[in-house]
């Protein structure tokens, strides 16, 4: 009696590796945008201890920035690097904004980092 077992050829294989994909793009990563996108008003804030804060020298108040590894900073003696004279910043009201180098979240005005660029 002769074997009747399915047999898997490379082309039904990547024709139902690609169902299985477009199944994926189409329902489950919308959802996942959708949960992650910024929204118009975030309300997520940088937190100063995160890997990328961190390596970036993020603080709160720009004052309190280490001005010994900082040597950016160091050359601010008039106080002008802040989060809100960076170019990367967008004024969300008085106090706080977003940050592009912090996927849009929120920054204080006051804050500072390493990637702060002249407006």
């Amino acid at each position: 009696m002769p074997d009747k077992s399915p047999v898997l050829s490379r082309r039904h294989l990547i024709k139902a590796l690609g169902a299985t994909m477009g199944i994926y793009v189409s329902r489950v990563r919308p959802q996942e945008r959708a949960d992650t996108a910024p929204s118009a008003t975030p309300t997520i804030s940088v937190d100063p201890n995160s890997p990328r804060a961190t390596l970036l020298g993020f603080v709160t108040d720009h004052q309190q920035a280490d001005q010994v590894r900082w040597q950016k900073k160091r050359g601010d003696v008039d106080g002008k690097q802040q989060c809100q004279s960076c170019a990367l910043f967008n004024p969300t009201d008085a106090n706080v904004g977003t940050c592009a180098i912090f996927d849009d979240r929120q920054v204080p005005a006051a804050g500072w980092c390493h990637a702060w660029t002249e407006s």
